[in-house]
């Protein structure tokens, strides 16, 4: 249909209807099971717009409205995914006010007459179609919203001022059925924005329940293989086919990706990111060398002999890992390839140790990773049993 040229908001107000009528409002009253056909619709609409703002005949608020809506469609037609239908109905539910709002402003221009009581009583007519429908989603929303005791701060803020907007708009009664379906679709929007929160807010609550579930079963299937070390490998294997351990994503990696050189305790541990694996060795209380007893750590006394032994202790770590790598270059006969794996991964970490040794000159930093070495040691000589 083209766009009559120099015409009156009158003649401005039917094209809008005749345009918009077969199309805008039965995707509006209907269910949209569609996407395709609502984008469509919405396409049509947003051509109608631009030529209906073009003439320059709407109001200054028509005009707002109109603009808005068109900027929804934009949004609406480009979004795609799972807010797609949503984003194209909610253009077409607010297009259609628009139309609901132009007869009202023709009505008014006209001074009444047959013709624009046709077109306010089919608009009330669509609207009373519709009126049920947005009243049983705002009677349901509220009783969510209302009965929700779990939000806190500014979004509890936002649900109780959205309980009060769709509380108005349900007690509207002593006004028209199109007043009514307008107070209802603009209370459901901003409830929308609440919702989706809360949604968002859920599902990382749900992942955090999901992680600590998985590190519980993590932490208990650790333990379970670090008893069996020493077992043969079908014997451990067997623990990882345990019900308890199915739905852990790591016993699924473990038991695809495990090889027979070293025990499966040590392969999970190679599996996991830094920040798990710490948790399973938990840092013990750091000593302070330098406060001497009673002191509660507010005197520190620095003396020769410590300086004395952190420097020897120093040289004992690079003679014992130049003799590693000397090992690792150049293994004996009946060296296997785990105690070469245990070999590399003990120079690995002699190396970082003398790294931070020598970074600083600070004596008590010094001892504290000399804690650290002692916590090695004692982890080397068990994996070593």
């Amino acid at each position: 249909m083209q766009l009559p040229r120099a015409m009156g908001l009158p003649c401005l107000v039917a094209w809008a209807l005749a345009s918009g009528r077969a199309g805008v409002s039965a995707a509006v009253l209907e269910p949209i099971h569609a996407p395709k056909a609502a984008r469509l619709k919405v396409q049509k609409l947003h051509g109608n717009l631009e030529k209906v703002l073009n003439t320059g005949a709407l109001s200054a608020a028509l005009a707002k409205e109109a603009e808005h809506v068109q900027e929804e469609a934009d949004k609406a037609l480009a979004s795609q995914g799972v807010n797609e239908t949503q984003a194209l109905k909610d253009t077409l539910e607010d297009y259609h006010a628009l139309l609901v709002h132009l007869s009202q402003r023709e009505v008014s221009l006209r001074g009444g007459g047959s013709s624009a009581s046709a077109a306010a009583s089919a608009t009330e007519a669509r609207a009373a179609k519709l009126l049920p429908k947005l009243q049983a989603n705002a009677e349901k929303i509220l009783r969510d919203l209302s009965d929700d005791h779990s939000t806190t701060g500014q979004e509890d803020a936002s649900r109780v001022a959205v309980v009060k907007s769709l509380q108005a708009a349900l007690a509207t009664s002593d006004k028209g059925v199109t007043e009514k379906v307008l107070a209802l679709h603009g209370a459901l929007v901003g409830a929308q924005g609440v919702l989706k929160s809360r949604t968002v807010r859920l599902a990382g609550e749900e992942a955090e329940l999901k992680q600590g579930l998985e590190e519980q079963q993590l932490w208990l299937l650790y333990k379970m293989l670090l008893q069996r070390k020493t077992l043969p490998m079908e014997t451990q294997v067997a623990m990882l086919h345990r019900p308890q351990f199915e739905n852990c994503s790591y016993t699924k990696n473990l038991l695809n990706s495990h090889d027979n050189t070293s025990a499966l305790v040590w392969q999970l541990e190679a599996l996991l990111p830094k920040s798990l694996a710490l948790k399973l060795h938990p840092a013990s209380h750091k000593k302070d060398h330098l406060a001497p007893g009673g002191s509660d750590g507010t005197v520190h006394v620095v003396s020769s002999r410590m300086k004395n032994a952190v420097r020897d202790m120093t040289m004992v770590l690079k003679s014992a890992r130049d003799k590693l790598e000397h090992f690792e270059q150049h293994p004996t006969n009946g060296t296997t390839p785990q105690q070469l794996a245990q070999g590399k991964t003990i120079l690995g970490n002699l190396d970082h140790i003398l790294v931070d040794l020598g970074k600083t000159n600070d004596l008590s930093k010094q001892l504290g990773t000399m804690d650290e070495v002692e916590r090695q040691l004692q982890g080397w000589m068990t994996a070593a049993k």
